[in-house]
């Protein structure tokens, strides 16, 4: 289970999506791997600019980019402001099944509360959208670990 918050999912767009396709593409192995190497050693120039010289590189041509995860599950994302990633597997004894059928009683739960409450506009707290292919996996688990990259920790 992996969360993001609106923001993040914001930024990540906005400054992340060629990071999302080179994982998306490469994987973490060693290609990744001699890429992050270079961008640290660029950060390291004696140069006052150098330590954000990729970042800001790769912000500026973000938007030459396509979106790197499906439209449906971004939108989603820009539309709640609290989003929840879920992997689920079926292991041929009825797991998958199960789990939806909790999913969808607790969010009827929840949007039945909301409705009644009146506090949530259109009417729906929670909702989700189903992963269909093994290429919207594959963008979606790329652009979770995106989201350990574009928050500098200090």
């Amino acid at each position: 289970c992996e969360y993001l918050d609106r923001d993040s999912v914001d930024i990540i767009d906005r400054s992340g999506r060629i990071a999302t396709y080179l994982i998306r593409y490469l994987g973490t192995g060693d290609i990744m791997g001699y890429l992050w190497n270079v961008k640290s050693a660029i950060g390291e120039l004696p140069f006052s600019w150098a330590p954000l010289f990729c970042d800001k590189f790769l912000h500026v041509f973000n938007n030459w980019v396509p979106e790197a995860i499906p439209s449906k599950f971004l939108n989603k994302g820009r539309e709640y402001d609290h989003n929840c990633m879920v992997a689920v597997g079926e292991f041929g004894d009825g797991t998958l099944d199960r789990f939806m059928e909790r999913m969808d009683a607790f969010i009827k739960k929840y949007n039945d509360k909301a409705l009644a409450d009146d506090v949530s506009e259109g009417g729906k707290m929670i909702t989700y959208v189903e992963a269909e292919s093994q290429a919207d996996i594959t963008a979606l688990n790329a652009f979770r670990f995106v989201a350990a990259l574009a928050f500098k920790t200090y």
